[in-house]
């Protein structure tokens, strides 16, 4: 019997951890609190787990009484992007991430996911998991996956991963940022794609962002999906 742990994070400015959100999850047809007991039920092929973030506190101002309200004439925009994790995925599993923006909260009511019958053309960040590690090195140039980093001794892959369009480099530029982010304990790893000349990372975060249209980045409600195969 196994399941899922997730840490999601809402950064701000893809550095400032603003909130941090611990999710379990066990895909399982009996509805249960806790994980269930051996032989409590048959478990599904897929689980799924959504979870709304708003971004109002961006166009918030102060009030004189000491409270807040929606600034109307603000220029802040919101720029979603970043997914920050911790899961163990056997190998065989995966584990998608998708992201849907509205102008309101109702409007997330209308958000239409992936479904390879119906939506196949809907994007997600899919991560994967092949063979054992010690370290990233172990993880690097695996066919089938390419590039990815070692946790919790297991090889990790994120396709599509994130590319940093604003980090150009060279072959021989070093200027590619490696090791902890943030204040969450994150690390990163990152190589230089000679073919954009940019930056790209072989490691966490998600890029969540980067599966949206054009125009529905930058609205203030989102809904995240996590499906877990």
């Amino acid at each position: 019997m196994s399941g899922y742990h997730f840490s999601l994070q809402l950064r701000g400015n893809g550095k400032y951890e603003l909130d941090t959100v611990p999710v379990y999850i066990i895909p399982t047809d009996i509805p249960v609190m806790l994980p269930p007991p051996p032989g409590a039920g048959t478990f599904k092929s897929a689980g799924v787990y959504e979870q709304d973030v708003f971004a109002n506190s961006c166009r918030q101002m102060a009030l004189p009484d000491g409270g807040f309200a929606i600034d109307p004439n603000t220029k802040n925009t919101v720029a979603w992007s970043d997914i920050f994790y911790d899961a163990d995925i056997p190998d065989g599993t995966s584990i998608d991430f998708q992201i849907c923006t509205a102008d309101t909260a109702a409007g997330l009511g209308s958000c239409s996911w992936y479904d390879p019958m119906t939506n196949s053309a809907k994007q997600r960040v899919i991560v994967s998991s092949k063979g054992s590690c010690l370290d990233d090195s172990q993880c690097q140039g695996i066919a089938g996956y390419g590039d990815g980093y070692c946790t919790r001794g297991a090889c990790q892959f994120i396709q599509a991963e994130k590319i940093a369009y604003d980090l150009p480099c060279t072959a021989t530029s070093g200027s590619c940022p490696n090791g902890p982010v943030g204040t969450g304990g994150a690390v990163i790893a990152t190589k230089c794609d000679t073919s954009i000349g940019h930056c790209v990372y072989t490691s966490q975060p998600a890029d969540v962002g980067q599966t949206l249209k054009t125009g529905e980045n930058g609205k203030y409600y989102s809904r995240i999906r996590v499906t877990l195969h």
